[in-house]
């Protein structure tokens, strides 16, 4: 319960109110390996899914079959609500990246009368996961509209030192490529020239923003 009570979409909720209320709604678990898939595009699902333990990454893919990633998911984190709420299909690929326990809650329930003191808070909590998800995506169209490698790599990294200077990406090479929707080999030879000029440093996924005047 303490993983579930992690997610975003249970704050405020104590241990007691959030049994009661994944009662009600019918919420249920399912175990996925590595590389298997939760969801692909053009499924439908009245569920939205909430990582209990593992990784699990969002994903869509051209008309050329190239991988562009959305987002990686862990704990706590949730995917689905909005196609869920929307009774739409799913216009994304969802795939565990490693062994991860998902947890399903129906939306629909959010939404009818209930006893339960604390379902409103709940409901208050999957509008506000909503629109935060509308300013994640958004975040990604700016950083992808960009014309240019460098652009696209400076947007990104500027918004990530927003929390400070110095911080850690969720991505390895190929997934960062992939969230920026540019080529590998382009992204690790624009880091490494603005490497060189000063104006950033990094190893791995750890980087610094050095000179923000270069931005």
């Amino acid at each position: 319960m303490t993983e579930i009570l992690a997610s975003e979409l249970f704050c405020g909720i104590d241990e007691k109110a959030a049994e009661d209320i994944i009662g009600e709604l019918g919420a249920y678990e399912r175990e996925y390996a590595p590389g298997e898939r939760i969801f692909s595009g053009g499924d439908k699902t009245t569920a939205a899914g909430i990582v209990i333990s593992g990784i699990v990454c969002i994903e869509n893919v051209d008309f050329r079959g190239n991988t562009n990633l959305i987002a990686r998911l862990g704990r706590g984190d949730i995917f689905g609500e909005a196609f869920a709420a929307a009774s739409v299909p799913m216009r994304v690929d969802v795939t565990a990246a490693e062994q991860s326990r998902i947890l399903f809650v129906p939306v629909n329930g959010l939404f009818l009368s209930s006893e339960l003191p604390l379902m409103g808070r709940m409901r208050e909590n999957f509008i506000r996961l909503l629109a935060e998800k509308n300013v994640m995506l958004s975040a990604k169209l700016e950083c992808i509209s960009k014309r240019t490698v460098r652009e696209k790599v400076m947007t990104f990294l500027s918004m990530q030192a927003a929390r400070g200077r110095e911080f850690d990406i969720p991505f390895d090479r190929q997934q960062m490529a992939d969230y920026l929707c540019t080529d590998r080999s382009a992204l690790s030879a624009e880091l490494s020239r603005l490497k060189k000029e000063g104006i950033i440093d990094f190893r791995k996924n750890h980087f610094v923003l050095m000179d923000a005047e270069n931005k």
